[in-house]
C-alpha cells in the first residue's frame, strides 16, 4: 500500500466512449495522484486550462451509481456524472446545477460532505489567484456557502459556479478519505500512528515514512509562518556577538482533537538567563469569572463567540536580545546548517513571552477605548448604549460576549492587527460536537450552557487502565471514612515503590475537573491532596475509587449555567470540626448567581477551632470574603444591584429581626448556614462577643459590618437541606450512617450544586 495514493473525483464518460465492462470498484485500488494540497499562501492558478474529464475519469464506466438528484444511472447529453470524493454519490452536472467543473488534480465534495470548519481554496477570477479560507456556514442547497477567507474577507460563494478545492488540514479526515474502506487492517492501522504524538525528532524517525512526511509539512508550515511574520532573523555564526548566549530550539508535536497535525517551534526557556528585575508573570482569569460572564450572557440573551490569536507570542518583541539555534532536519538540502535565529519577536518557551504578549494585547484594548475591569485584569469591556461588549482573555483565547453585530465588529477590528482562528459561536459545533474552551466542552441551549469535561475524564480513565478493574464502584466520590497516615510508607524502599505510582498526576487531573465542572468531587480532592507526599495503599485505593466514580457519572453529571433564578446571589457554607489528623476543621461553601454555581471551596482551616461553633464562624468569615468580592465584581459590570444572603438552622430565634424575603433583583447576598452559634454571633454588633469566640482574631469579624449594611443577609437552613455538606464530609459509610450523610442525599446535593434544580 502506497499511502501517497488518494481517490480523485471522477466524471463518468458517456456510453459512446466506453466499450468495456467496469473492472474497478469504488474505494479500492486508488489511482496515483499528486500529494495533498495544504497551503497557507495564495497560489497562482496553472496557466493551462484542463479538459473537464481529465483527472475526474474512472478508467471504466461505473454503472452502479445513480444520480442523487434524478436517480438515473445513465449519463445525459452534455451532462456528465460527477462523483463526490467524500461519499461517492453521483451527480449529473445539470441536475446539480454545476456550471464550473473541478480541476483534474483536485478533489470535489458535494453539498452534504462540505461541512462548516473545513478548509477550502477558491479561484478568484478577478486576480487569477487562489484564496484560502474556512467554511463558516453551509446554507441550504442553492443558496451558497459562507466562507471566511484568511485575509479577513467574508463572502457567500456558489461553489457550483466557481472553481475550488478542499484543503485537508484535518489530516485524519484526509486519511479516512484516502484509505479504502475494505483495505487490510495493517493499512488502516496507520490511523494509530496518526493519533500518536512524537516525543522528539528521534522518535519521529520510527514512524512510517508517510506520517513523517505529514509532520515535515507541519514543521515547514510553522517555520514559514514564523518567517512570514518577521519574528526571527536568520544569521550566520559569524554574525553572533562575542559571548552571545544561544538558547537551544526544539520541536514539540501534537495531534489536536480534530486530527490536525500541529508542530510548534519553541525555545528551551529554562536555560535562559534569569533577571530578577523582569516580571514574567501574566494573569489568567479565574474560572469563576468565566462562569459569571457566561451566566450574564445567557440571562441577557447575548451571543458568545470564541477566537484565538494564531501564534500569539510571535507578535510581541522580547525584552532583551535573544539568539537561538535551529533544530536540524528542517530542509534536506541543509540550507540552515550553521545558521541561528535572532529573535525579533518572542517564540513559545521564552520565559517573558506570556507577559510581553499580555502587555501588547492590553495596550491594544486600551487604545481601542476598552476598559479593564478593576477586579479582573483579563476582562475588558465597553458599552454601546445598553448593550455590553465583554472580552475575556485567557493568554491567546478570547471569549467575546455581546450582540451578534458588535461581536462581528470587534473581530473585524482585532483581525486588522492579529491573525485570528475563529472557533465560532459557543455551543454545538457544525459536526454536532460541543465547543471546547479551556479544556471544557460547552453546549448552549435556549435556557443554559451545559459544561462537561468528558474528554479529560476519558483520558484519566484510559491512564488508570487496569487499576479500575479492581476498584470499588461507589455512588459517592469518597465515603465517610477518615484517611490518615497509618498506611503511608515508613521505609525508604516503600517510598521509592509508591513514588512510581502516578498519584499526584492523577490527582492533578481530578483537581482541574473539580475546578471546572465537577464540584461534587471537591471534598474528595481536598482529602486526597493532604497525602501528596506520603500516599500509601489506602490513599491509592480511594483515588482509584474516585476515578471510577467519575467514569460512572461521566454523562449524567454536568454543570449548568442557567438563565433562571434572577440576578441575586446566594451562598451556602458548612464546616466539619476536628476532621483531620492535626485536629483542624474543614471549610466548605458555594456561591450561586441565580441558579448558576459560580464559586466553591473545600479546604482545611488555617487555625485550630476549639468547638463546632467556632469552626462554623470561621467558615462563615471565609465565605463572606468571596461573597463581598463577587458583589463588587457584579456591580462593576453594571449587573442589577445584588447583595448576599447567608443561611443557618431554620426557626432560629436569632434571625427573627434580620431575615427578609428575596426578590428577583435582591440587593443582598444570601448566605445560608446550619450553625446557630455562628449565625447568632455574626448578626450581633461588633462589641457583643461571647466567651466561646472572644479569642478569635479580629480579622474573622470583618464581615459583620457588611451584615449591618445589609450587603450580606444571614439565613438559616436545615442540615438535610444544606448543599454545602458535600464540601466538608464524606457520604455513605458502611454500617450506621447519619441521616445527613446518606448516599441518596449526596446525589440530591450534587445536582443542586451543579445548578440543576
Amino acid at each position: 500500500f502506497d499511502p501517497t495514493l488518494r481517490r480523485s473525483s471522477r466524471i463518468r464518460p458517456s456510453s459512446a466512449t466506453c466499450d468495456e465492462q467496469p473492472t474497478k470498484k469504488l474505494r479500492t485500488q486508488p489511482p496515483p495522484v499528486p500529494s495533498v494540497p495544504v497551503s497557507d499562501t495564495v497560489t497562482p492558478v496553472a496557466s493551462d486550462t484542463p479538459t473537464v474529464t481529465a483527472g475526474k475519469f474512472a478508467s471504466t464506466d461505473v454503472t452502479d451509481i445513480p444520480c442523487d438528484a434524478c436517480g438515473d444511472h445513465r449519463p445525459h447529453a452534455g451532462s456528465p456524472m460527477l462523483l463526490c470524493d467524500g461519499c461517492n454519490r453521483g451527480f449529473h452536472t445539470k441536475c446539480a446545477k454545476i456550471s464550473v467543473m473541478p480541476h483534474a488534480d483536485h478533489d470535489w465534495l458535494c453539498h452534504s460532505c462540505l461541512q462548516p470548519g473545513m478548509r477550502v481554496s477558491v479561484f478568484m477570477r478577478r486576480n487569477k489567484q487562489w484564496q484560502d479560507g474556512t467554511v463558516r456556514t453551509q446554507l441550504p442547497p442553492g443558496m451558497g456557502t459562507e466562507i471566511v477567507y484568511d485575509n479577513g474577507a467574508r463572502a457567500i460563494e456558489n461553489l457550483y459556479a466557481e472553481r475550488w478545492k478542499p484543503l485537508y488540514d484535518n489530516t485524519f479526515a484526509h486519511i479516512m478519505n484516502l484509505v479504502a474502506q475494505d483495505a487490510p487492517p495493517d493499512v488502516r492501522n496507520i490511523s494509530v500512528w496518526m493519533a500518536t504524538n512524537p516525543r522528539s525528532l528521534a522518535h519521529l524517525k520510527r514512524f512510517p515514512q508517510y506520517v513523517q512526511d505529514l509532520w515535515q509539512k507541519s514543521r515547514l508550515k510553522e517555520f514559514q509562518s514564523i518567517i512570514a511574520k518577521n519574528a526571527v532573523e536568520i544569521v550566520d555564526r559569524s554574525q553572533l556577538p562575542p559571548n552571545a548566549i544561544v538558547i537551544p530550539g526544539a520541536w514539540i508535536f501534537k495531534v489536536k482533537g480534530d486530527g490536525t497535525f500541529k508542530s510548534r517551534l519553541i525555545l528551551l526557556g529554562h536555560l535562559m538567563p534569569k533577571d530578577d528585575e523582569v516580571d514574567v508573570a501574566a494573569p489568567t482569569p479565574r474560572l469563576a469569572t468565566v462562569r459569571f460572564v457566561l451566566a450574564t450572557a445567557i440571562k441577557l440573551g447575548l451571543d458568545v463567540e470564541v477566537a484565538d490569536v494564531d501564534t500569539a507570542f510571535t507578535y510581541a518583541a522580547p525584552h532583551t536580545t535573544i539568539y537561538a539555534s535551529i533544530p536540524g532536519g528542517l530542509y534536506a538540502d541543509g540550507r540552515l546548517d550553521g545558521k541561528y535565529m535572532h529573535l525579533l519577536k518572542n517564540l513559545y518557551g521564552a520565559d517573558t513571552a506570556p507577559r510581553m504578549f499580555h502587555n501588547l494585547l492590553h495596550n491594544w484594548f486600551i487604545a481601542d477605548s476598552f476598559q479593564v475591569n478593576e477586579h479582573e485584569p483579563c476582562l475588558y469591556f465597553r458599552w454601546y448604549g445598553d448593550t455590553p461588549l465583554f472580552v475575556l482573555v485567557h493568554v491567546d483565547d478570547c471569549i467575546i460576549v455581546s450582540s451578534q453585530e458588535h461581536v462581528h465588529y470587534f473581530k473585524a477590528r482585532l483581525r486588522k492587527v492579529f491573525s485570528l482562528k475563529e472557533l465560532g459561536p459557543l455551543g454545538l459545533n457544525s459536526d454536532g460536537s460541543p465547543s471546547l474552551v479551556l479544556g471544557m466542552e460547552i453546549i448552549r441551549t435556549d435556557d443554559e450552557f451545559q459544561v462537561r469535561q468528558t474528554k479529560l475524564i476519558d483520558s484519566l480513565v484510559e491512564r488508570a487502565g487496569t487499576e479500575l478493574h479492581n476498584a470499588v464502584h461507589e455512588k459517592v466520590p469518597i465515603r465517610d471514612i477518615r484517611l490518615d497516615s497509618s498506611s503511608s510508607p515508613t521505609t525508604e524502599a516503600e517510598r521509592v515503590k509508591w513514588k512510581l505510582r502516578p498519584y499526584r498526576s492523577f490527582l492533578g487531573v481530578v483537581g482541574y475537573l473539580m475546578l471546572g465542572s465537577r464540584n461534587d468531587c471537591a471534598f474528595a480532592y481536598q482529602v486526597l491532596a493532604r497525602f501528596n507526599d506520603s500516599y500509601g495503599q489506602d490513599h491509592w485505593n480511594a483515588l482509584i475509587a474516585l476515578i471510577s466514580y467519575l467514569k460512572k457519572t461521566r454523562d449524567t453529571h454536568y454543570l449548568s449555567i442557567s438563565k433562571h433564578g434572577g440576578w441575586c446571589f446566594s451562598a451556602y457554607c458548612d464546616s466539619d470540626w476536628n476532621g483531620s489528623e492535626d485536629c483542624r476543621s474543614s471549610t466548605g461553601w458555594i456561591v450561586f448567581f441565580g441558579w448558576t454555581p459560580i464559586s466553591w471551596v473545600s479546604r482545611l482551616q488555617r487555625v485550630t477551632a476549639r468547638s463546632t461553633g467556632e469552626a462554623e464562624f470561621i467558615a462563615l468569615s471565609s465565605l463572606s470574603q468571596e461573597a463581598v468580592f463577587l458583589q463588587m465584581f457584579a456591580r462593576s459590570l453594571r449587573v442589577p444591584k445584588s447583595s448576599v444572603q447567608i443561611f443557618g438552622n431554620d426557626k432560629s430565634r436569632y434571625m427573627a429581626d434580620s431575615s427578609r424575603p428575596a426578590s428577583l433583583f435582591d440587593t443582598a447576598v444570601k448566605i445560608w448556614s446550619d450553625s446557630k452559634v455562628a449565625l447568632a454571633q455574626a448578626a450581633k454588633p461588633d462589641c457583643w462577643v461571647v466567651d466561646k469566640l472572644r479569642h478569635i482574631r479580629t480579622a474573622f469579624f470583618f464581615f459583620k459590618s457588611y451584615v449591618r449594611s445589609a450587603d450580606l443577609q444571614l439565613c438559616s437552613v436545615s442540615g438535610n437541606d444544606n448543599c454545602s455538606d458535600i464540601f466538608t464530609k464524606g457520604f455513605g459509610a458502611p454500617g450506621k450512617t447519619a441521616a445527613n450523610q446518606k448516599a441518596e442525599l449526596f446525589q440530591r446535593h450534587a445536582l443542586f450544586c451543579a445548578g440543576r434544580r
